[in-house]
C-alpha cells in the first residue's frame, strides 16, 4: 500500500534508502538528491536484473548473489570451460528476510487488491511477489520468488505508450 510505504521512507530518509538499495543490489541510483518520497512508489528507474538481485536476496535468507546470464560453458567435448562460482555476501539478517518473504507471500494480505484467486497464489506453493505498475499503465512489473527461484516479468510497449487496458467481460 502506497501510503504506509510513504510514510516510512519520510521517516527514514530517502538518503537512507539510497544507501540501503545499493547495498542490496540496484546499481542505477547513483545521486539520491533526484528522488523525493515518490521512490517507493517507482519514482527512481532500475533495472530488471537489478529487482532480481534485490529480490533473490530475499530468496537466500538475506545474502546476496549477483545475477549471472552464464553459468557454465562446454567445449565440443563436453569439457567444462568455464563455471561460474557465486559470490555471496550477506546484507541482511536471516530474521530480516524471513519476515520480508512472509509478508509478500501472504495471500490473505493481497486479497484487497488481487481478489482471494489470483494469479498470483500458486497452490501447494509459497510464492512471495511485489507488483508495480506505472503511471498510465506504461510498464508493469511482477517479481516473485521461492527459497529455489526468482521469476522477473515486464510487461509494456517498447515506444514507452501506454498499454490497451481491456475489460473482460464475464
Amino acid at each position: 500500500f502506497n501510503i504506509p510505504a510513504v510514510k516510512i521512507l519520510n521517516t527514514l530518509g530517502v538518503d537512507n534508502m539510497v544507501a540501503f538499495s545499493k547495498k542490496l543490489g540496484i546499481t542505477s541510483w547513483e545521486d539520491s538528491s533526484r528522488f523525493g518520497l515518490s521512490l517507493t512508489l517507482g519514482g527512481g528507474e532500475v533495472q530488471m536484473v537489478d529487482m532480481a538481485t534485490v529480490f533473490g536476496t530475499f530468496a537466500n535468507q538475506g545474502e546476496k548473489t549477483p545475477v549471472t546470464g552464464i553459468q557454465k560453458i562446454y567445449d565440443t567435448r563436453d569439457d567444462i570451460v568455464y563455471e561460474h562460482t557465486p559470490s555471496k555476501s550477506r546484507v541482511i539478517s536471516k530474521e530480516t528476510s524471513y519476515i520480508l518473504s512472509d509478508i509478500l507471500s501472504d495471500n490473505f494480505a493481497r486479497r484487497w487488491e488481487f481478489g482471494t484467486n489470483s494469479a498470483l497464489e500458486i497452490p501447494g506453493y509459497k510464492v512471495a511477489v511485489k507488483t508495480g505498475t506505472t503511471d498510465m499503465k506504461k510498464d508493469n512489473w511482477t517479481i516473485g520468488y521461492t527459497p529455489d527461484f526468482v521469476v522477473s516479468v515486464w510487461v509494456g510497449n517498447n515506444d514507452n505508450t501506454p498499454m490497451n487496458q481491456y475489460l473482460a467481460s464475464g
